[in-house]
């Protein structure tokens, strides 16, 4: 089986998302970019009808997990770990550039990072940990309160200090400070602070 670029891997996967897209845009009305990242990279469309490496696909899988990570909501973290594994094999740094408005400014963060460094994640204490973390304390605890208008009851931060090449990617889009982690680290290891949810709301 050839070995396409590149370029050429991208334009035949992007082929074969959009195709998917264009579907779900006709039967549902709507677009579900989670369902179709998870979904279809892993497709018999990509790897059989197209001749493609699973190399191949696992570079374009985090160009366009990268790409639009910003743009999720709900995100399945638990499904996003198992994914990110299977295509450890196709990341790189220069994932986080290609064809990303924000990109050179992502691995530029990403790149100046220290070896080591701490990051933080506001969530309700009876949620999952998550792959979403923040460089920024104060950033965790906005999310801590609950994301886009939701409200968690038990409001907590949790702190870890985990090493750069933890981390899959940069998400500066929404000015949040987010690095995105390549899976989840365990509760036990982390620094919990539970925060007092009514005296943290009157605060915000």
């Amino acid at each position: 089986m050839a070995r396409f670029s590149y370029g050429e891997a991208y334009g035949r996967i992007a082929g074969a998302l959009y195709a998917a897209q264009d579907i779900m845009l006709r039967e549902r009305g709507s677009v579900d970019r989670t369902w179709y990242v998870l979904n279809v990279c892993d497709s018999p469309v990509c790897l059989e009808r197209l001749g493609l490496r699973k190399s191949d696909v696992s570079r374009f899988f985090w160009h366009f997990v990268a790409r639009h990570w910003a743009d999720f909501d709900g995100i399945p973290h638990a499904k996003f770990a198992a994914e990110f594994a299977r295509h450890r094999a196709g990341w790189e740094p220069e994932i986080m550039t290609w064809g990303h408005p924000k990109g050179t400014d992502n691995l530029r963060t990403y790149k100046g990072l220290p070896d080591s460094v701490t990051v933080y994640r506001g969530q309700g204490m009876s949620q999952p940990v998550g792959l979403s973390w923040t460089l920024e304390r104060d950033i965790a605890a906005a999310f801590a309160s609950g994301p886009r208008g939701e409200s968690n009851p038990e409001p907590v931060i949790l702190t870890r200090t985990i090493a750069r090449k933890d981390i899959a990617f940069v998400v500066n889009e929404r000015e949040e400070s987010e690095v995105v982690l390549f899976a989840p680290p365990k509760r036990e290891k982390c620094h919990t602070m539970i925060l007092d949810a009514p005296a943290f709301a009157d605060a915000l």
